[in-house]
């Protein structure tokens, strides 16, 4: 996913990929997939809108993705909000996008923003490097990110072994973030990809 230079188009080019499951688990995981709710349909619709109103989306290699099945989407992060509007909005199924909460601050938002989050089944994950950056204005506690990140791993091995499509940025941080961009990120292109959406494709695989 990337911007042309001074088009201000957003380009996502999906890729071919490994299917999750093989063998004998193949024929059954392909047609495997969950029912879409109606929280994920307003999702859906809301995406759809204001990708037409903000967004220049150009679409390719769609045909890439499966509709049905366990599906592992690791995407390039370059914009912290209008990535999820995009692939939600081009995505003829419902994603469950990992979400990084750690830049929150109030403890209103962090109920407002985790209702959000559960309605539309987006596991919540926090980066222990943020939550030490904002320090005592954090609304999350030192103890947080092991619980958080137990929950989403179960959540997301629940959702691709449903036959779900699950999203991660293995990048960890978009090139446009609100919250500051680390030196790294303002100097790389593309940040080295974190390996945990391999162990949660290897956790999915072992029982099928």
């Amino acid at each position: 996913m990337g911007r042309s230079p001074g088009s201000g188009r957003l380009n996502l080019p999906f890729q071919r990929a490994s299917n999750l499951a093989d063998g004998d688990t193949l024929a059954a995981s392909q047609t495997r997939t969950q029912p879409v709710t109606t929280s994920q349909r307003v999702l859906r619709a809301g995406a759809r809108r204001m990708a037409r109103k903000h967004l220049d989306l150009h679409v390719e290699g769609l045909q890439h993705v499966p509709r049905t099945g366990p599906l592992m989407l690791a995407a390039r992060h370059y914009h912290h909000f209008y990535d999820g509007v995009a692939l939600v909005a081009s995505l003829p199924r419902p994603l469950h996008i990992i979400v990084g909460l750690d830049w929150v601050e109030r403890s209103r938002d962090r109920v407002l923003m985790e209702r959000i989050c559960a309605m539309a089944g987006w596991p919540v994950v926090l980066r222990s490097a943020n939550l030490d950056r904002l320090g005592d204005r954090s609304a999350y506690g030192d103890d947080d990110p092991q619980t958080y990140q137990r929950a989403a791993l179960r959540q997301s091995l629940a959702t691709l072994r449903g036959g779900g499509a699950l999203v991660m940025f293995p990048e960890g941080y978009p090139v446009v973030d609100p919250q500051g961009v680390t030196s790294e990120r303002a100097s790389t292109p593309l940040l080295p990809f974190d390996p945990g959406f391999l162990r949660i494709v290897d956790l999915t695989q072992r029982d099928g």
